[in-house]
């Protein structure tokens, strides 16, 4: 098992990873970003020539200036899930941010996605805010929590 970087010949691969762990369905141009923004954290877990997780968060600076890493998504083949993968990504996702003068790591996960919740909240995150209405998905509005997680 390796992590490496997101490369052009993935996003096939991340197209139907997404199509299946994600109820929202994320645009061609959302892909090319992927591919030609360097202000992204991109990389993937491989086993066996197989593409078992994922995770695409963008650098960013707050109201306040202070840089960031937000998190775009995030999510684990289910059957590789529950043996620390996304916790893997997760935390070279901290790395990085580290490395690059990043104080916090912050996302939005859907309020009613309790897994994803615990996940966050097991990996140190501290829910900050709900925000009303966050998602549009199937013609349905569903709230969101807002995560942070302060770097040292």
């Amino acid at each position: 098992m390796n992590i490496r970087k997101i490369e052009a010949n993935d996003i096939e691969t991340i197209k139907y990873l997404y199509s299946k762990w994600f109820p929202i369905i994320y645009s061609d141009n959302y892909y090319n970003d992927v591919i030609l923004n360097d202000d992204l954290i991109k990389l993937v877990v491989v086993m066996h020539d197989t593409i078992i997780g994922v995770v695409i968060a963008k650098y960013r600076y707050d109201i306040d200036d202070i840089k960031n890493v937000y998190i775009m998504t995030i999510g684990t083949k289910k059957e590789y899930r529950q043996n620390g993968i996304a916790s893997l990504l997760l935390q070279k996702c901290c790395e990085l941010a580290i490395d690059n003068n990043c104080r916090y790591i912050c996302l939005h996960v859907k309020a009613d996605n309790e897994n994803a919740i615990k996940f966050y909240e097991k990996n140190d995150f501290i829910q900050f805010e709900l925000l009303t209405d966050f998602y549009f998905i199937d013609n349905n509005n569903f709230d969101a929590y807002t995560y942070y997680k302060v770097l040292n």
